[in-house]
């Protein structure tokens, strides 16, 4: 055989070796098998939680000792003094839908705060009025509200829907307070908080 003929099939050998690996390593048009299959799986909607206060403005009371309950015509004229109660009533819009919403609802004492940061009055009163708080949504309790566990809290489900509930945050004047404690305080209630957080 001839030089030129064993070059040649040589060359061709090479070639081919060199086609087979292209094959091989996926650089080619070389596929295996397969397929793809759909089904008809609906859609998925999310759930809304929502809370906001009414555009009505809340209203205030008072109630001291024994006696009974009297309307706070303007809260910032009136002069709160160790055994007084004060409520303040405020109607609050939520929303609460999903198959397996659970939201807690009450009121944030954060929001409550001295009218002046530096003032031992101020502060004083803060916490003569935060030591008795408390929180209640009026009864009887609508579609999907119930009772928390913790105190001031109330348990919302998906299944309360859309609702206007009227709610009551109580400030006991603690009675116990003597002396000139938290006299001529101002405790500030312009961003009284109410919170409904999925648990």
């Amino acid at each position: 055989m001839s030089t030129l003929v064993m070059n040649r099939f040589a060359k061709g050998a090479i070639a081919g070796a060199a086609g087979i690996l292209l094959l091989l390593s996926g650089a080619g048009t070389f596929a295996l098998w397969n397929g793809t299959a759909s089904a008809a799986a609906g859609s998925v909607k999310s759930g809304t939680m929502t809370i906001a206060t009414d555009t009505a403005a809340g209203s205030w009371s008072v109630v001291h000792g024994t006696g009974t309950s009297t309307p706070i015509a303007d809260i910032s004229t009136f002069r709160a003094v160790p055994g007084d109660v004060l409520t303040f009533t405020q109607n609050v819009k939520i929303t609460a839908i999903g198959d397996n919403l659970s939201a807690i609802l009450t009121v944030d004492p954060s929001t409550i705060k001295a009218a002046n940061s530096a003032s031992a009055a101020d502060n004083a009163l803060v916490a003569a009025l935060k030591s008795g708080l408390s929180f209640a949504v009026t009864s009887p309790l609508p579609t999907g509200i119930t009772a928390g566990t913790a105190a001031n809290t109330y348990t919302v489900s998906g299944k309360a829907g859309a609702q206007t509930l009227t709610v009551a945050v109580q400030l006991p004047f603690d009675s116990t307070t003597t002396g000139t404690v938290a006299q001529g305080g101002t405790v500030d209630l312009s961003a009284l908080g109410f919170t409904l957080a999925q648990q």
